[in-house]
């Protein structure tokens, strides 16, 4: 994938979690592999010493949040051209008054599009899924499989894949995976 005057904003997540640690890991990995690459870490660990890894709690929250806010200040004012980000406690986050199941929601209504105009992706070396749903429960996920949502979705990993420089990506469907949440956040049945 060609990134030459692009910078991937890179959010560190719930910094109680993995995601400070990911972040660093795959950025000294990043930086010798792909030289040429931009990025900039967002949601800096301001108030680290209220931090217990594994523990997450209001401050982790907060910043969390904050890293997702400056994502997007930092999308629509061109100073990034792309996200990734680190895992987030969605269960946290809601304690907050975060209104959304996960971070592609987020994302979708921060840029006033529907669920059904993005696509989650997850993307390793050999590897890169699309997901035709979203964070929400088995239930409603087996009703979102169709056709139609295949295709959508298996079309923007498509795309996806030929701007990474794959000139004929081989797409497979498979498997019903929903990403439930934490604590069955998403079944209706929370668990704290």
């Amino acid at each position: 994938m060609k990134a030459h005057g692009f910078t991937i904003g890179v959010t560190l997540g719930d910094p109680a979690g993995i995601g400070p640690e990911v972040v660093d890991r795959a950025l000294a990995v990043l930086k010798k592999t792909q030289p040429d690459w931009k990025f900039r870490v967002l949601g800096e660990l301001k108030g680290k010493s209220r931090i217990t890894p594994g523990k997450p709690n209001k401050a982790s929250a907060e910043m969390a949040l904050a890293g997702l806010e400056e994502s997007v200040e930092l999308l629509r004012c061109g100073e990034i051209q792309a996200v990734v980000n680190a895992p987030i406690h969605k269960g946290n986050l809601q304690k907050l008054g975060f209104e959304y199941p996960g971070q592609t929601e987020y994302y979708a209504k921060a840029f006033g599009l529907k669920e059904e105009d993005v696509t989650m992706l997850m993307v390793a070396d050999r590897l890169a899924v699309g997901l035709i749903s979203t964070h929400c429960s088995l239930k409603e996920a087996l009703k979102r499989v169709s056709p139609a949502r295949i295709e959508r979705h298996g079309n923007r990993l498509v795309d996806f894949l030929k701007a990474r420089g794959i000139s004929r990506p081989r797409v497979a469907v498979c498997g019903l995976n929903p990403h439930a949440g934490e604590g069955e956040l998403l079944d209706g049945r929370r668990r704290d």
